[in-house]
């Protein structure tokens, strides 16, 4: 990691500064007195735009979704397993601390309670902005590609008959570290006195990619 300056404070990850708070001016650093507003969950923007293009029988329909978002990552919250036990973790711990002169903001795996680097996982990084990030994205939330089959079927009373194939979620476009941008697993009924802000439940489940073929008859 790299070194914070000598003065008590929060250190932020992304800026890579010593922020000094309330509490350090008397000399005792406080969890409650020490915790800091992150960011905010609501999206500051979101919306969609869709399109309709029809050649003859063949019509199709798409629809993208788009919010641009802050949250927490797949690390936020005391049910985040620490790195070096027995749970499962992204790929971003392949570029974990490993040896003196490293720049990682990963910090090393530990399977000790006891040891420095379990009890700050622990105990700080958990809670701290290095699990909260930029969650914006754009999905194609829906897509459905239709052909019209009344010319044939016309002759048997049936009208208005189509084939259809239909998609949903198949393709998101994001930066986010963590399950789903729109489902980032955030629960807030683990919400207790050493644990004011909830947690991400690590076995929550992203949005599905569905796939659904059919045939429509009208009499």
């Amino acid at each position: 990691l790299e070194p914070v300056a000598e003065k008590r404070g929060r250190y932020d990850v992304e800026s890579k500064k010593t922020i000094e708070l309330a509490s350090s001016r008397y000399g005792i650093i406080s969890s409650p007195g020490d915790y800091v507003v992150l960011g905010e969950t609501m999206p500051q923007l979101f919306g969609g735009f869709s399109n309709q293009l029809t050649y003859k029988n063949l019509s199709l329909d798409i629809f993208f979704q788009f919010v641009k978002q802050e949250a927490i990552t797949a690390d936020w919250g005391p049910l985040v397993g620490v790195p070096g036990t027995m749970v499962n973790k992204d790929l971003s711990a392949l570029d974990r601390w490993k040896a003196p002169g490293d720049v990682t903001n990963i910090p090393r795996p530990s399977a000790t309670s006891a040891n420095a680097a379990n009890t700050a996982y622990r105990n700080f990084f958990r809670s701290s902005d290095a699990a909260w990030g930029d969650a914006s994205y754009i999905r194609l939330k829906n897509i459905s590609l239709v052909y019209d089959l009344s010319s044939l079927t016309s002759k048997w009373k049936l009208y208005n008959t189509s084939i259809f194939i239909q998609g949903q979620n198949l393709l998101t476009i994001t930066n986010y570290k963590g399950l789903d941008p729109e489902i980032n697993g955030f629960d807030r009924r683990f919400v207790f006195p050493i644990n004011p802000f909830g947690s991400v439940r690590t076995a929550s489940i992203p949005v599905l990619k569905t796939f659904t073929v059919g045939l429509k008859l009208s009499l």
